[in-house]
């Protein structure tokens, strides 16, 4: 995550992650990219403090997503291999 939001984004500062396994069945867990554009009042603490901003239909994961999701995966792929010494 890190190198596909810093490669996208220069203002990118770091991730705010949680794993979560109370609510569902299974254990997930959430990434979320923080950024120095950010409003002041929201560059320190959790991103719940966005309210429903956050999770406004202009912000869905659709179609203009596809390069970001191509990069995160390009960057997975490449991890795994490093763990893993393959290509």
């Amino acid at each position: 995550m890190q190198r596909a939001c810093g490669k996208r984004d220069e203002e990118f500062r770091r991730l705010n992650y949680e794993v979560r396994g109370n609510s569902w069945e299974h254990l997930h867990g959430h990434v979320h990219p923080r950024y120095g554009w950010e409003r002041p009042r929201l560059l320190q603490g959790p991103v719940w403090r966005y309210g429903e901003e956050r999770t406004a239909p202009e912000h869905a994961l659709g179609p203009r997503h596809d390069g970001l999701r191509e990069d995160i995966t390009q960057a997975l792929t490449g991890v795994l291999a490093d763990a893993y010494d393959h290509d």
